[in-house]
């Protein structure tokens, strides 16, 4: 699992968070502070309700789109989107408030069937907030801002202790799952062993946002400046100014905030060579399609919950066993190979 954090200005910030199937299933968790402005073709737009400028981008927005969601400066709205690549659907999404201005919010892309995806819904936010517990909750100064002018107390835990407790309860969260699944498998029910789930989830502080990963879904975060991009902005590459399609005056940015742990990275590729040396099948990908890529020829997601047949040899099935009751993987066979 990898964390990374943004130092970000809150009042003027839209966080998306995408969850990108290789089926076109989908599923959308925007988190913004703000005004969003939500149109039919599912895009959304942050405006900072305190200027008269943009009051007035707001209404024409709603008026252009039909929709307007509520907005305040304090205000974080949570949508979503599901698209069913397949049946039954096999992605799940949650949030959970641990503060009024403190929100956890996490998507989940199953692969092999929905159970990991469930059991992550159910079970990682609370055992987020409960690691979240015994970290110190104290007034946070907020970029351009004065704390006692605020509309309500801004108070959140350092995002270096939030971070940990992200690794603690993913870490937490798989090997429960492992362990759930195993008097299934051992009663002859091999499939269990090959369900799991990518998972992202992003912690929202008035003054950062942390965001932690396992597997290949994607937090971006959307930016916007009226009238000119902001001083030093980059032009090009990663995290680019564009002027917006429908309003001149607006421009926009979006920044990745996550990595993807895929076995088509050449930087997972490599972290698994060095920790697997000896196997050329290690990453196997399609001759017609180098960007197919996948562990031991299996499983595209390097880092995800469950797949305990790529984890733990007690997973991995006897030779000539039937597909029905589980998965074999042959000799070089060195786990974990997909971690957490």
């Amino acid at each position: 699992m990898v964390l990374q954090e943004m130092s970000n200005r809150w009042r003027n910030t839209l966080f998306k968070l995408k969850n990108v199937l290789k089926n076109a299933g989908a599923v959308s968790v925007p988190l913004v502070s703000g005004a969003l402005l939500v149109n039919p073709s599912n895009t959304s737009t942050l405006l900072d309700s305190s200027s008269s400028v943009n009051k007035a981008r707001i209404q024409a927005l709603q008026n252009s789109t039909g929709s307007a969601e509520r907005y305040s400066p304090r205000s974080i709205l949570i949508s979503r989107s599901t698209y069913p690549a397949n049946e039954p659907i096999e992605d799940r999404y949650d949030y959970r408030e641990i503060t009024d201005n403190f929100v956890l919010a996490s998507v989940m892309d199953g692969h092999g069937g929905w159970q990991a995806a469930e059991y992550t819904r159910k079970y990682l936010l609370e055992i987020v907030a409960r690691e979240l517990e015994n970290c110190p909750f104290r007034a946070v100064s907020l970029s351009g801002h004065n704390v006692s002018t605020l509309p309500a107390p801004f108070t959140s835990a350092p995002p270096t202790e939030v971070g940990q407790a992200l690794i603690r309860a993913y870490t937490r969260v798989d090997r429960a799952f492992l362990s759930a699944i195993r008097p299934a498998f051992e009663l002859g029910f091999g499939d269990v062993a090959h369900v799991g789930c990518c998972t992202l989830t992003a912690a929202i502080l008035p003054n950062a946002i942390v965001v932690a990963n396992a597997g290949d879904c994607r937090a971006v975060l959307g930016r916007f400046s009226v009238n000119k991009p902001p001083s030093g902005a980059k032009a090009e590459g990663i995290g680019a100014w564009a002027r917006s399609a429908r309003l001149n005056n607006l421009y926009y940015s979006a920044l990745p905030l996550s990595n993807d742990h895929n076995a088509r990275e050449e930087s997972e590729k490599l972290r698994l060579a060095n920790e697997h040396p000896g196997e050329p099948d290690i990453v196997i990908c399609k001759p017609d399609n180098p960007q197919a890529c996948y562990v031991k020829g299996r499983l595209q997601p390097t880092r995800a919950i469950g797949d305990g047949y790529l984890k733990d040899s007690e997973f991995n099935t006897p030779p000539n066993t039937p597909r029905q009751y589980g998965r074999h993987i042959k000799a070089p066979y060195t786990p974990p190979y997909v971690v957490r």
